[in-house]
């Protein structure tokens, strides 16, 4: 058990760090948070990236000075487990579980002090330290957001173990929550703690729209709608491209997303509009700390969730909390996920896979912008709560009690 005056706190994960997704992003935001924290003397942050450089890129040693990292470095990691017929492939076939980390996770669990907090943000970490914790008795926590008892009895069989043991088990929707409860997982050692935010981010930019425009080489003189992150299907982007042939006097900005995902949706403009639409800008990979900019840059922020997947009952958006920090209008799907977050008091909603709504919710937005920037004040000041610090001192008094 913790000490109540303090403890070295273990920090293990699983996927790739450095990739830019939501998922990277919240493990590095967390790990900067629990250094933050008063109680944590020093945080051991055991990742995976790709190689040396990709570390060092990340600049995570200059955090603080309690932070010491642990990476697993992989190459190519994905190609390696999932094709071939070597070992990897098998596990993943079988368990879809690497047996590296599976291995790493179980050492850790004999090697840790039971003085000490482990906190587990990844599926074969936490297996792994599970199957370690039976011999040493050692205590552990994890998070996760999305799985749901009742599609694989033998995976059940494993969670309900692997819970039922947990000191304490974080995840995001009281969905999943209660889907928790309903299959014998005793309610007092569910929290629900959405996705943080980085409020200091957006407080050190200037709101002088033109000036940051300038300086991002955006139009001075558009109205700017901004879809910002992953061009993923799933997040609405053929909806948001059928807006920008509505609006021609508009500019639909779209950043984020690999040179492969902007190829793709230029081709799709090609197929199904015969040209690129003039007033639509895609801008590839920026560094997370500089997406603030472009959304206080921007007029409307949108985020167009389709139906699909976990998005529905298990999403806990960063995009929508960094949007509400921004001070921006924003419209977003009418999803149950969204609606533990954002309220119509805070939020435009729009109907999820209906390109016609949204774009009547654009032109709502725009006809009513008083009222839109209203609602962005009351969303405003909503997020403050939502913070990544606020988070993870949640996490620690819960280590604590």
């Amino acid at each position: 058990m913790a000490d109540k005056y303090g403890f070295s706190l273990h920090f293990i994960t699983d996927p790739l760090l450095g990739i830019e997704t939501a998922n990277s992003v919240a493990k590095i935001e967390m790990a900067k948070a629990f250094c933050k924290q008063s109680k944590v003397h020093k945080l051991y942050f055991y990742n995976m990236v790709e190689n040396k450089k990709k570390l060092e890129d990340l600049r995570l040693n200059t955090v603080s000075e309690k932070i010491i990292l642990k990476p697993l470095f992989f190459k190519r990691y994905k190609e390696k487990t999932l094709h071939g017929k070597s070992l990897w492939s098998f596990c993943y076939k079988l368990f879809y579980a690497s047996p590296i980390i599976l291995l790493r996770a179980f050492f850790l669990a004999l090697t840790i002090r039971k003085t000490d907090g482990i906190y587990i943000r990844g599926l074969e970490s936490l297996f792994g330290f599970y199957f370690g914790s039976l011999i040493t008795n050692v205590n552990y926590a994890f998070e996760q957001h999305n799985y749901r008892f009742g599609t694989n009895k033998i995976i059940d069989f494993f969670y309900r173990r692997v819970m039922k043991r947990a000191r304490f088990i974080i995840t995001v929707s009281e969905y999943t929550k209660r889907n928790w409860i309903n299959n014998g997982i005793s309610e007092a050692k569910i929290f629900i703690l959405p996705s943080g935010v980085n409020l200091q981010g957006f407080e050190k930019i200037d709101r002088n729209k033109k000036q940051l425009r300038q300086s991002l080489d955006l139009p001075i003189d558009k109205k700017i709608i901004t879809y910002a992150g992953g061009l993923y299907e799933t997040k609405g982007v053929a909806e948001l491209l059928h807006s920008a042939t509505k609006y021609v006097e508009f500019t639909f900005l779209f950043v984020g997303g690999s040179p492969q995902q902007i190829q793709k949706y230029n081709s799709f403009m090609l197929s199904i509009y015969h040209k690129k639409l003039p007033n639509v800008i895609f801008k590839d990979f920026v560094e997370h700390g500089q997406i603030p900019a472009y959304l206080i840059a921007s007029d409307i922020l949108v985020a167009p969730y389709l139906k699909k997947g976990y998005a529905v009952h298990d999403l806990s958006s960063i995009k929508l909390a960094e949007y509400m920090a921004s001070g921006i209008p924003v419209i977003v799907s009418d999803l149950p996920s969204i609606r533990e977050i954002a309220n119509s008091q805070s939020a435009t909603f729009c109907l999820p896979d209906n390109a016609e709504d949204l774009a009547d919710k654009i032109r709502w937005v725009f006809d009513n912008y008083d009222t839109a920037l209203h609602k962005a004040t009351i969303a405003y000041n909503r997020i403050q709560n939502y913070s990544w610090d606020k988070r993870a001192e949640r996490i620690i008094a819960l280590f604590q009690d």
